[in-house]
């Protein structure tokens, strides 16, 4: 299982943003200053951690785990990428970067992902169903806690990254997202699948992202063995219980289930551990799951108590706290804050139907002589006898900018980020045993599988790092015209082989990911080419000469 971490960045630079080059100028100074090698399509990296390194889609650098064996593992790697991520943002040279570990953005109204990954072999359709309601209820321990981006008022959401679920299911991981990535990539051979998942968020809890990765993988594994774990937990309406959870931090709310009943998010969460419970000790299970099922166990018996029982362990419940405290010295009660919730929905109700946009700022809001603050006028004479008061409205609208901003300088990388702060003066609990020695992930693959050959393989080939090219299944040797093959995730040995010539079956070899993403496919008995028909359309991979010169 890995996780695929989007970052956000911001810089400045003699006054000048150069927004579009801050992921790119990262990835650079990576290829600067680590033990890398390029990636097929050229612009991204694999370190010698077996991890990846890129631009994704709007312009953030993302970073992926390496493959880990558990959750453990993966919380390391994760902590080890964000050492990473900040030795190249302080490194030498301009400009000087912060970089945030977030979903969303209060300006843009945009969100990105934090995606994750886990392998299997079972039908992905059965897994999708098994799994479904364990994805929306499992927000009561892995959400990110924040605000919903597409309200102007103080909308605290358990997981903001719901509010940018419109579909139950989706192949498309940039656009319209969905509960469950129905895309089968799967980054490996032999019969083997990748469970993709765009739901998640990027966490800081150390128990968040353990719990996050160790209870998906255990509904995975009972399902890959045809156990059907969520067959008596199908949700009548999927995307209206995961945002009925999202806006209710008393977790009290109720969800409807094909076969009638009524659950809450907890009780849904406690049939899901009763039945890992049950065969937390099979051999199918992994080696941590009884491990697991305690510390699952132990999280939902907090939660149960109230969010106060979990403000110093889960991401969500600690925001919230934060928030609350921000508040009172402001001068606003929760009580205040719900009050002005209701008024400000109908403000945006007035606003979408008077044909205007549902976010304009907050200047124009108050402004009595645009259309949109006449709109607002009218709104609040109608509530004005339920206790709006028009000149408190512009102290509600700083308290939300300043709450938003508390919750992007949370998630900050480096001792200026609000967790930090908090985690370094000692109020929180969220440390997970096991967890350590995260400078020496920065630069060490895992101990077992595929990972651990790629990442040694990289370090070999540094020094003649032109010569190579690295995906998650391979690396080519150009100019031996051979390939490392880590198609099977869990080889052990570096074992090159040669590229297959015309006729040979390469449907379990790397070459086709190498050569032939983007075009038709062909082979001489030298090596592998491309067809001069694809030339105009070549993949970025290569440059344009060299991929002249190999058709030649």
């Amino acid at each position: 299982m890995g996780v695929e971490t989007e970052y956000a960045v911001s810089a400045i630079t003699d006054g000048f943003y150069e927004r579009c080059r801050y992921a790119d100028r990262l990835v650079e100074r990576a290829y600067e200053q680590l033990v890398t090698l390029h990636d097929l399509g050229g612009g991204g990296l694999f370190l010698e951690n077996g991890s990846r390194l890129y631009v994704d889609s709007g312009n953030h650098p993302e970073l992926c785990t390496p493959e880990c064996t558990n959750p453990t593992e993966v919380v390391r790697y994760l902590l080890a990428g964000e050492q990473i991520m900040l030795q190249l943002a302080k490194g030498s040279g301009q400009p000087a970067y912060q970089v945030f570990k977030h979903n969303q953005d209060y300006l843009s109204h945009q969100g990105w992902g934090c995606h994750e990954s886990y392998l299997h072999r079972a039908n992905p359709n059965i897994i999708s169903s098994d799994i479904l309601a364990h994805l929306v209820t499992r927000i009561i321990f892995t959400g990110a806690g924040g605000f919903d981006v597409f309200r102007r008022g103080p909308e605290f959401l358990i997981s903001p990254r719901t509010s940018f679920l419109k579909r139950l299911m989706t192949e498309n991981s940039t656009g319209t997202r969905g509960i469950l990535h129905i895309k089968d990539e799967p980054h490996a051979q032999y019969g083997y699948h990748r469970f993709h998942l765009l739901c998640g968020e990027s966490l800081s809890s150390e128990l968040a992202t353990w719990l996050k990765m160790a209870t998906t993988m255990l509904v995975v594994a009972m399902s890959d063995v045809g156990l059907h774990p969520g067959s008596d937990l199908r949700l009548s309406e999927p995307l209206l219980a995961v945002g009925l959870i999202a806006e209710d931090p008393t977790l009290e709310a109720r969800l409807q289930l094909v076969n009638g009943k009524l659950l809450t998010a907890l009780e849904i969460q406690r049939c899901y551990l009763a039945k890992a419970r049950d065969h937390q000790r099979d051999d199918f299970m992994p080696p941590w799951a009884e491990v697991a099922c305690d510390r699952w166990e132990e999280t939902l018996n907090l939660i149960e108590d109230g969010p106060e029982a979990v403000a110093t362990k889960l991401d969500w419940a600690i925001k919230q706290k934060v928030f609350k405290q921000h508040a009172r010295r402001r001068g606003f009660t929760a009580d205040r804050l719900d009050h002005w919730k209701v008024c400000l929905r109908e403000v945006q109700a007035a606003l979408t139907i008077g044909g205007e946009p549902p976010l304009p700022s907050a200047t124009t809001m108050l402004d009595p002589f645009s259309p949109v603050g006449r709109i607002v006028e009218r709104t609040l004479r109608k509530l004005c006898g339920r206790g709006f008061d028009r000149d408190e409205l512009e102290d509600v609208f700083s308290l939300v900018d300043e709450l938003r901003e508390i919750d992007v300088r949370f998630g900050e990388l480096g001792a200026d980020g609000l967790f930090c702060q908090l985690d370094r003066a000692g109020v929180l609990t969220h440390r997970m045993d096991g967890v350590s020695d995260i400078e020496t992930a920065m630069t060490e693959p895992p101990s077992a599988g595929r990972a651990r050959v790629r990442g040694l393989a990289i370090r070999e080939c540094f020094e003649q790092r032109g010569r190579y090219r690295c995906d998650w299944q391979g690396i080519v040797d150009h100019d031996k015209q051979r390939i490392l093959d880590l198609s099977d995730p869990f080889v052990t040995n570096a074992n090159w082989r040669d590229a297959p010539v015309k006729g040979e079956d390469y449907a379990t070899t790397f070459a086709d990911l190498i050569y032939f993403r983007n075009g038709p496919r062909m082979f001489n008995s030298a090596a592998a080419t491309i067809n001069a028909a694809s030339i105009s359309e070549a993949p970025s991979f290569f440059p344009q000469a060299e991929v002249r010169e190999r058709h030649d």
